[in-house]
């Protein structure tokens, strides 16, 4: 969409936050200017925050299941340890960074723009976690519609007990 300032402010205490309804898929420049007691300022200090999709809007096939979590993106994500089942995601951007969970019955992920193969991932850590997955793109790569497979290959990680996969979402950079 049209880049609008969400919120704008010149006069606010030095030190507190601001809060506002983010959309899914979203990326929201935040841009902060410090002005000292005579009005001169200094150059704005800008930062990137992209809003991920969460697990929801991954088109699943095979068998998964949603899990609450407290520390999951939205509250929830999705896992499978069917070999083959795999979920699909479509999104406009120039990079695509996947949100997974961890742990020691995680497995291995494989990654496909379309039927071309991208990588393979293992999930494995030795305790429940989350880690971020930047699989495709970079700020020079052209901004377009893409859609990308996430398979489970019903295979172990590394060191793991186990051949779970669960995502959680999907950061896309504008």
């Amino acid at each position: 969409g049209a880049a609008a300032p969400v919120y704008t402010t010149k006069n606010t205490s030095p030190t507190g936050s601001y809060r506002f309804t983010a959309t899914a898929g979203g990326n929201y420049v935040v841009s902060v200017t410090e002005y000292d007691a005579a009005g001169k300022h200094a150059a704005p200090a800008k930062e990137t925050l992209t809003v991920p999709y969460d697990d929801t809007s991954f088109t699943l096939s095979g068998a998964w299941r949603t899990v609450a979590g407290a520390t999951d993106y939205a509250g929830s994500h999705v896992e499978t340890s069917a070999k083959g089942a795999f979920a699909t995601a479509t999104a406009a951007g120039r990079s695509y960074t996947l949100l997974v969970r961890t742990g020691p019955s995680a497995g291995k992920l494989a990654v496909f723009e379309g039927k071309k193969h991208i990588g393979t991932y293992d999930l494995f850590s030795s305790k429940p976690g989350h880690t971020t997955i930047p699989f495709f793109g970079g700020d020079k790569t052209p901004g377009k519609k893409r859609t990308f497979i996430f398979k489970s290959n019903g295979v172990p990680g590394t060191f793991s007990s186990g051949a779970v996969i669960g995502l959680d979402g999907l950061a896309v950079g504008r």
